[in-house]
């Protein structure tokens, strides 16, 4: 295991494991899975959606990482190729009332199971 094939498995800290004090937590994967973290505790919406979440940042990260390690002696080279999804430019607002607008929908059409 290496430093990028921890992050494409979603182990940051096992990555930060391979860094220097100057180079640790460069990508800021930690900060973003702090905050990723608060917000879930925060919203209270349980294991199994805090899994899936989790889960989902993994594949997030084993998709946009990219490795090619090529060793020669004690020399290794790494290619990675970073791709990244335009973030400033997404809105959950949409997403937000649309699922709420579900959310309503399903309490409507099953109250009588739900107060059962």
């Amino acid at each position: 295991m290496n430093y990028y094939t921890a992050i494409q498995e979603g182990d940051i800290e096992k990555a930060n494991s391979y860094c220097t004090e100057e180079y640790l937590d460069a990508l800021e994967l930690s900060d973003i899975n702090e905050m990723i973290d608060e917000q879930l505790s925060a919203l209270n919406l349980g294991a199994d959606f805090s899994n899936e979440a989790k889960n989902f940042m993994k594949n997030l990260l084993s998709q946009i990482i990219k490795k090619d390690i090529k060793v020669n002696g004690i020399e290794t080279t790494t290619k990675v190729v970073l791709l990244s999804i335009d973030l400033e430019n997404l809105y959950f607002d949409d997403v937000s009332s649309e699922l709420e607008t579900l959310a309503e929908n399903y309490v409507l059409e099953h109250e009588t199971a739900i107060l059962e």
